[in-house]
């Protein structure tokens, strides 16, 4: 599991349920539109911890298509000693484009591990970037042995 944010109490709120989240204060998203007229942009990121070695994802991502907004429900569970964690992120309204983008990481790190090597680039089916004005996170904690 490899969970990485830039707010420091959601970070504690999810270690303290027993999610191995990482804090990075310094991490990175930009997207950065191209020149008038052409609906892509170049997309960065980056993000590192003290149990994570640093790793980046970059690449072209496209605008998306006009009119296609739809609803979206993004849910990821955790599963430790301390119990499930379930993140809940409803987007009423969300829009995406298609990627090109590659993760860059260290062939030993977990993230290496799973991707099987320094790089993957299989995001052509998954845009990185979705396009929305709001969104609602909620987060259920269930502890083990039902307490």
């Amino acid at each position: 599991m490899i969970y990485v944010t830039n707010n420091q109490a959601l970070a504690k709120y999810f270690q303290i349920s027993g999610l191995p989240a990482i804090f990075d204060p310094q991490l990175t998203y930009e997207y950065t539109p191209a020149e008038a007229g052409d609906n892509s942009g170049q997309l960065y990121v980056t993000a590192a911890g003290d149990e994570l070695p640093a790793y980046f994802l970059f690449g072209t991502e496209t605008d998306p298509p006009f009119n296609s907004q739809q609803s979206f429900l993004a849910n990821w569970w955790f599963t430790g000693d301390a119990g499930k964690v379930k993140q809940s992120t409803s987007f009423p309204v969300i829009s995406f484009g298609t990627a090109t983008v590659t993760l860059y990481t260290s062939k030993t790190s977990p993230l290496g591990d799973l991707v099987g090597g320094n790089t993957d680039s299989n995001f052509s089916i998954l845009s990185v970037r979705g396009v929305y004005p709001a969104a609602t996170m909620t987060v259920t904690i269930s502890r083990a042995g039902g307490g």
